[in-house]
């Protein structure tokens, strides 16, 4: 258990220091459930959206982003149809 914490310990200050320029105030969302409409760029349909958000980060100044964790080497974009590299 101590490890995880340290983990996210170490998590937190890479992404403040990378992404606020040593500010603090940023909120994290872990776990967010995301449910609603959305518009497949594709196909210009409307589609069904639901999910979790692994983290979302909000910066105090800044655009929101979102840390996508991946505990296994799958390529999940090819399995899902879309020719990009899993990175």
């Amino acid at each position: 258990m101590k490890s995880v914490l340290e983990y996210c310990k170490e998590l937190r200050r890479t992404i403040e220091s990378r992404y606020g320029g040593g500010e603090t105030g940023f909120v994290y969302y872990p776990e967010l459930r995301v449910k609603g409409k959305a518009n497949n760029p594709e196909t210009n349909e409307e589609v069904n959206l639901i999910g979790t958000i692994d983290l979302l980060v909000v910066p105090p100044k800044g655009t929101p982003f979102i840390v996508d964790y991946k505990i296994s080497p799958a390529d999940y974009w090819k399995e899902a149809g879309r020719n990009i590299p899993f990175e």
